[in-house]
C-alpha cells in the first residue's frame, strides 16, 4: 500500500511539475559551485516562481496585465531603446502563461482551445501581413515587427481562453481597473515630482508653444497619450463594476478609484485622452444616466484638489491644452506630427496597393528626409497604409466590422441589464481606441490593445446566451458545450 502510494507520487507523467521543481532545485544547488552567489540567489528566487506560474497560467496572465503599464522597463532594468529588441516583465508573464495553458492541457488530457468569430478577417489581415514579406526591403526589420504582432495574437487567444466564465470576466476586468490604477498613482506621483517643476521652467523661459516632456505625466507608458487611453478604459470598466457592487462600501471605493483614474488622465495632458473619454461619457449615458452624476462629481472634486495641489505655472499649461482642443494649430506638436502626415502620404503614393513591407515603415521615412528614430506616422491608418497598402487597410476595417457586428449583437441579446452595461462600455471602448488611434502612434502590437479586444469577444461569449463559443482540442470524458451562459 505505502510503496504504490509513493510510487504514484513519483510518477513523473501524473506529477510533471513536482520533478520539474526538484529538478530545477537540484540544478540551483549543483550550479552553486561556479555560479557567483547573487545570480545563485536570483535564480533560486526566479526558477521556483516560474515553475509555480507554469502550473498556474490564469494567475501569470493576470500578473501580465497587471505589468502592462511598465511598458518602457525592460527585464535588463533599462529603458527601452527604439530599434533594440528587448522583452519586458509584462511579455515574459504572457509567455509563461501561453507555456503553462499548453503543457497543463496537454499533460491533463484536455486542451481545449477556444477560438472567436473573428477569425476569418482576422487570419486574412495576418496573411497579408506576412505575404508583405515579398516586397520588403529589410528581411530583419519585416521579421522582427511579424513576431511582434503575432506575439499580440497570442495574448488575444491566452485572453479568449482564460476568460470563459462571468467570474473570469469580472477578475480580468478588476485586475485592468487595478493595474490602471497603480499607473494612476505613478502618474500623480511624477506630476508632483517632475511636472510642476518642468512646467514653472517653461513658463519662466517663455517658451509656452515647445514643452511636453518634462510636464506631462506619462508613468511608465512610452506615451501620455498611450497611458490616458489605459486609464480611460479603466474609468469606462469602473462603471461596470460600480453597477454590480450591491454593497455601499463598495460603490465608495470604486469611486475614489475613479477620482484618482480621472486625476491621473488630466495629468496626462492628453488632448485626444480627454476628447475620446468625454465621447466615451457620451455614448454611454443613455445606459446608465445616474451614474454620469456621481462620476462628473468625482471629476470635479479630482480637478479641484489638483487646481489647489498644483502650481501657477502648471495651470497655465494645463489651460493651454484645453483651449488647444479647439485651437490646435497653437501648439507645436499639431505642426510636427502634419509634417510626419506629409512623410506618410509620400510613402503611401509610392506604394498605393501594397504598401513598403511589413517593418519598413521607419527606413521609408528615413529615405524621404526624416530625421530621427521614427518608428510610426502618430496615425494608425496612416500606418497601415504605408506598410500594407489599401489592401491593408481594407482587411483591417472588415476586422472592426466583424468585431462590430459581434458587438452589436451581443448588445441586442436578451441579457440582463448589468451584462448589457458590460457589452456596451466594451463596444465603447473600442470605438475610443479606433478614434485616438488617429493621433497615436499605434502598430498593432501593444499588448493592451489585444488585451482589450480578448475581453470584448470573451465578454460576448460569456453573456449573451445565443453566442455560442468554438472549441477545438481533445477533452477527457464526456465533451462538454463550451459556451457559458449569463449569470
Amino acid at each position: 500500500m505505502e510503496l504504490s502510494f509513493y510510487r504514484a507520487k513519483l510518477d513523473c507523467r501524473k506529477n510533471a511539475f513536482i520533478w520539474l521543481l526538484v529538478l530545477g532545485g537540484i540544478a540551483v544547488g549543483l550550479s552553486a559551485i561556479i555560479l557567483p552567489w547573487k545570480l545563485l540567489l536570483a535564480g533560486a528566487i526566479f526558477v521556483p516562481a516560474v515553475l509555480y506560474l507554469v502550473k498556474n497560467p490564469k494567475r501569470s496572465y493576470y500578473l501580465g496585465i497587471l505589468l502592462l503599464p511598465f511598458w518602457t522597463v525592460t527585464i535588463t532594468g533599462e529603458t527601452q531603446v527604439t530599434g533594440v529588441p528587448e522583452f519586458r516583465w509584462a511579455d515574459v508573464a504572457f509567455v509563461i502563461a501561453g507555456v503553462g495553458f499548453v503543457l497543463k492541457g496537454l499533460l491533463e488530457r484536455n486542451l481545449d482551445f477556444r477560438t472567436s468569430h473573428i477569425e476569418i478577417p482576422l487570419f486574412l489581415l495576418f496573411l497579408w501581413m506576412g505575404a508583405s514579406f515579398f516586397w520588403s526591403n529589410s528581411l530583419s526589420a519585416s521579421s522582427t515587427e511579424l513576431i511582434r504582432k503575432t506575439y499580440g495574437l497570442v495574448i488575444f487567444y491566452l485572453t479568449l481562453n482564460f476568460v470563459r466564465g462571468p467570474g473570469d470576466l469580472n477578475k480580468v476586468i478588476g485586475v485592468w481597473i487595478l493595474a490602471a490604477l497603480i499607473a494612476a498613482l505613478f502618474s500623480i506621483h511624477e506630476l508632483f515630482s517632475e511636472g510642476l517643476a518642468g512646467a514653472l521652467r517653461v513658463v519662466a523661459r517663455g517658451q509656452l508653444e515647445v514643452w511636453g516632456k518634462g510636464v506631462r505625466s506619462s508613468a511608465f507608458f512610452v506615451t501620455p497619450n498611450k497611458l490616458g487611453l489605459f486609464l480611460n478604459i479603466a474609468v469606462l470598466l469602473g462603471i461596470t463594476q460600480y453597477a454590480r457592487t450591491t454593497k455601499r462600501f463598495g460603490k465608495q471605493a470604486i469611486l475614489l478609484i475613479e477620482a484618482v483614474l480621472l486625476v491621473a488622465v488630466i495629468c496626462t495632458l492628453s488632448r485626444t485622452s480627454w476628447v475620446t473619454l468625454l465621447l466615451g461619457s457620451v455614448l454611454l449615458t443613455p445606459l446608465l444616466p445616474k451614474m454620469w452624476t456621481r462620476l462628473f462629481l468625482a471629476l470635479v472634486a479630482g480637478a479641484v484638489l489638483l487646481f489647489f495641489f498644483s502650481s501657477g505655472s502648471y495651470r497655465a499649461l494645463a489651460l493651454q491644452r484645453l483651449l488647444g482642443i479647439f485651437q490646435p494649430g497653437a501648439t507645436l506638436s499639431l505642426i510636427q506630427r502634419t509634417d510626419i502626415w506629409t512623410t506618410t502620404v509620400r510613402v503611401i503614393v509610392d506604394h498605393p496597393f501594397v504598401g513598403v513591407g511589413i517593418g519598413n515603415y521607419p527606413a521609408a521615412a528615413r529615405s524621404l528626409g526624416v530625421s530621427g528614430a521614427l518608428s510610426a506616422p502618430h496615425n494608425l491608418y496612416f500606418y497601415l497604409l504605408s506598410e500594407f497598402g489599401i489592401i491593408g487597410l481594407a482587411l483591417f476595417l472588415l476586422l472592426v466590422a466583424a468585431v462590430f457586428s459581434k458587438l452589436l449583437r451581443g448588445f441586442r441579446a436578451r441579457i440582463s441589464k448589468n451584462d448589457r452595461l458590460v457589452v456596451g462600455v466594451l463596444l465603447v471602448c473600442f470605438i475610443m481606441v479606433l478614434v485616438q488611434s488617429t493621433i497615436t502612434s499605434y502598430v498593432l502590437r501593444e499588448g493592451e490593445i489585444w488585451v482589450l479586444l480578448g475581453i470584448t469577444m470573451a465578454a460576448v461569449q460569456v453573456l449573451a446566451p445565443q453566442e455560442s463559443t468554438s472549441t477545438v482540442g481533445v477533452k477527457r470524458g464526456k465533451s462538454q458545450n463550451s459556451a457559458i451562459g449569463s449569470n
